[in-house]
């Protein structure tokens, strides 16, 4: 999936129109993620590729991202009746799908 087809794809999650600056920086956001828990035992440099696979987890960590912005950190907030709970601040909901690689050591 290209760049431009996740930041299409992270659009449809949300109905008011978001600055591109926004969905590239939470769309940079979830790469760092996802490579952090495939490469943590293994180490990764920004040249490596990142797996295709994961293309998914990528956009789901930015739209979490996104929809928690003026919120961060809240687990709960109420407000005119309106109830929000993030069952799993840290996305390891998310992260759980992506196996980490290792290395065979002698």
């Amino acid at each position: 999936m290209t760049d431009n087809e996740k930041q299409v794809m992270l659009q449809a999650f949300f109905e008011d129109e978001l600055p591109s600056s926004l969905k590239t920086a939470a769309l940079l956001k979830g790469k760092s993620a996802v490579m952090q828990q495939r490469y943590a035992l293994v180490g990764w440099t920004e040249d490596t590729e990142f797996p295709a696979q994961f293309d998914m987890e990528q956009v789901e960590l930015a739209a979490r991202w996104i929809s928690r912005q003026g919120g961060y950190g809240e687990v709960s907030h109420n407000e005119n009746g309106i109830n929000r709970t993030w069952g799993s601040e840290d996305d390891t909901d998310i992260l759980k799908k992506i196996p980490p690689l290792a290395k065979v050591v002698r």
